[in-house]
This record gives C-alpha cells, structure tokens and sequence, in this order.
C-alpha cells in the first residue's frame, strides 16, 4: 500500500483508480484507504461519514468477528446455520458500523455515499462500506426509526408483575 498510495492529511491513503471505492485494511493500527475516484465523486460530508465508518470497523476489530464466523462456514460447510449466521454477521457488522457512523440527517447522506460507492469493488480481506446487503442497509438507513411509545414498558412490567404474584 505504501508503495501504490499517498498519505491523505484527513488520515487515511489515497489509491488511484478511477472506481469509487472506501475500505479498510485491519492489522496493527488498520488503514483506511479512498480510491481517488471516490475522492471525486463524494462530498465532504459524505467522505467523513464513510471515513467515520471504516474507522468503527477497525476500532470494533469486526474483522475478528468475520474470521472466526467465516473459519466456522468453511470448516462446516455441510451446516448450513454456519454459513447463514456468517452472512447474517457481515450484515450486522456492516450496520452497527452504519450506525456509529450516522445520526439523524447524517444517515440520508451516510445512504447516499453507499450508493456512489455501490459501483466499486474492495479486495477479499478487507472491510468496505458497501457490498454487504447494501440495499437493504440504504433503506434502513432512509427509513426513519420507528417512534419509541413511553408508558408500553410500564404496561408490560405491570402486566408481568400481576401474572407472576397471581400465584401467591
């Protein structure tokens, strides 16, 4: 990577190609990298959201998540739930990431990045912002959160409580 990229001032290396990908390298400290066609094709904004992004993964170490789930596919492949919970983690990990990444409006424009980068594509080993159920992450993302209803804890604990002192 040293030899193929430039250090960029805002903290991660700069790869020319002209496809727009984002994704991180895990191992000592983990390195992001931007191919200088996602340079061109992101805003500021969008950009700091993706870097915000890659840098959960390397902070949250989901590449070790991904190793020992994936060892576990490919060691039992005639277990399907093996392979089903491998792909059912890539997902989570992608949007746990999403999420540390994004708040309120931010989350439109988080989208928005993974659709400009849903074009590129990252090498095997490393982590990317998009590949992994990027649809259905861009909807999630899009979509407003549900509202939280205040007094339904309430009505359950009390309701829980009842029928568990209905004996005594």
């Amino acid at each position: 990577l040293r030899l193929v990229g430039r250090p960029h001032p805002e903290g991660f290396t700069v790869v020319e190609d002209h496809r727009p990908v984002v994704y991180c390298l895990p191992g000592g400290p983990g390195t992001v990298v931007f191919t200088s066609g996602a340079l061109d094709m992101l805003t500021a904004r969008e950009r700091l959201l993706v870097l915000g992004h890659e840098n959960r993964h390397l902070r949250a170490r989901h590449d070790v998540a991904l190793a020992h789930s994936g060892a576990l596919a490919r060691t039992f492949r005639r277990i399907q739930f093996f392979e089903q919970a491998h792909q059912h983690i890539a997902i989570l990990v992608e949007m746990s990431a999403d999420d540390a990444a994004s708040s309120g409006a931010d989350r439109r424009s988080l989208a928005r990045a993974l659709v400009t980068l849903g074009s590129g594509t990252r090498p095997e080993a490393a982590l990317g912002a998009t590949g992994t159920a990027a649809v259905q992450r861009v909807r999630r993302l899009t979509t407003p959160p549900p509202r939280v209803r205040r007094g339904r804890g309430t009505l359950v604990g009390v309701v829980a409580v009842s029928l568990l002192s209905l004996p005594v």
